[in-house]
């Protein structure tokens, strides 16, 4: 048995023996690489100012990263204006390395693309050009590569390689989430409430999700969309998810058309309705007055958890005194009372 125990503990010696040799491997061989890359960038700040460097060897990935840390990063010897001067009279160069990153990989061609988001501050009458690789970089992409493309694509600041990117996307169902879209369009130079009713008028060619990031994106940006919004919100066959983000929308941009059809779907009985009648329940709370209030209290009695909560706590926003509660008491709804109750925080319905 003895013996059994020396081997068992010999076995784990050499174990941690490998693991120590092999952490010391690692640990040399990233001092090694970051020394190398330290010194490739530092090449690099040295040739800056000599910008007529061809830059024909940056299609090696290592060259690439300390080109970028040289020009971007915090340690670059140019100014603002010296990076400006400069990226411009290296734009033809730097649309040739952009093509030819087509033919790496998905992880190289995310790389370029970040750089591209970087260059196209300094070079806005330029960067246009780029919308042909980085839409190129789409094929055989991670989502990885596809959140980096788009933002490239953000930075250019042009609607129609955005509307091309999501015509890719969405006839590869590539599924991609609605608020890193619409956080990412609202990065866009130039006129985002244009760019949000040009992608509006296209959503039916995309997936639900880009529906959504449109409407999402219109929210941060205007309330010039009421009257397109309000039609699309009445059409039953406008996609689930998309309704819902529109009466977000005009629980922000309060509309009176909007309000009078949110409060009727509180009355809805269909099971369509009833599922927006949750959102509007409180998207409600931006709508005062007699006719909200009563539409409210009557959804407190509604068969759904949730359509109850949020039609309580619209009431606790817009305010709730004595009278009201008196009143739903007597209407006798043992679940309207306990949800008053709860979230205006009184004892309801007790003597």
């Amino acid at each position: 048995m003895s013996g059994f125990v020396d081997k068992v503990i010999y076995f784990y010696i050499f174990i941690c023996i490998a693991l120590l040799l092999f952490n010391i491997f690692y640990i040399l061989r990233r001092k090694d690489q970051k020394n190398r890359r330290e010194k490739r960038t530092g090449k690099w700040r040295n040739r800056l100012k000599k910008n007529d460097v061809s830059l024909k060897q940056l299609n090696r990935t290592e060259e690439l990263m300390a080109w970028n840390s040289a020009v971007f990063g915090e340690e670059s010897l140019l100014s603002e204006e010296e990076k400006r001067i400069y990226l411009i009279k290296k734009r033809q160069d730097l649309l040739e390395l952009a093509w030819d990153y087509r033919r790496h990989g998905a992880m190289e061609r995310a790389f370029f693309a970040y750089i591209l988001k970087e260059y196209a501050y300094y070079d806005r009458e330029g960067c246009a050009a780029f919308a042909g690789p980085l839409l190129a970089y789409l094929e055989d992409s991670t989502v990885f590569c596809r959140e980096n493309v788009l933002q490239a694509l953000y930075a250019l600041g042009e609607a129609g390689p955005i509307g091309k990117a999501f015509d890719l996307m969405g006839s590869r169902g590539w599924y991609h989430n609605p608020r890193l879209i619409s956080d990412g369009l609202m990065n866009c130079p130039g006129d985002k409430e244009k760019l949000a009713g040009y992608l509006w008028e296209r959503r039916k060619r995309w997936p639900e999700a880009f529906g959504v990031a449109v409407v999402q994106f219109a929210t941060g940006v205007s309330a010039g969309f009421s009257e397109r919004f309000y039609r699309a919100l009445q059409e039953k066959d406008e996609p689930m998810d998309v309704r819902f983000a529109l009466i977000r929308y005009f629980r922000k941009y309060p509309d009176e058309q909007a309000g009078g059809y949110m409060r009727a779907l509180l009355e809805d009985g269909e099971s369509d309705s009833s599922s927006l009648a949750i959102a509007a329940a409180s998207a409600l709370a931006s709508y005062p007055g007699g006719a909200t209030k009563s539409a409210l209290k009557q959804a407190l009695s509604s068969r759904d958890w949730y359509v109850r909560r949020n039609a309580a706590l619209s009431l606790k926003i817009l305010g709730i005194d004595e009278q009201d509660i008196r009143q739903i008491e007597a209407g006798g709804d043992r679940y309207a009372i306990e949800m008053i109750g709860y979230i205006a925080g009184k004892e309801v319905g007790k003597a």
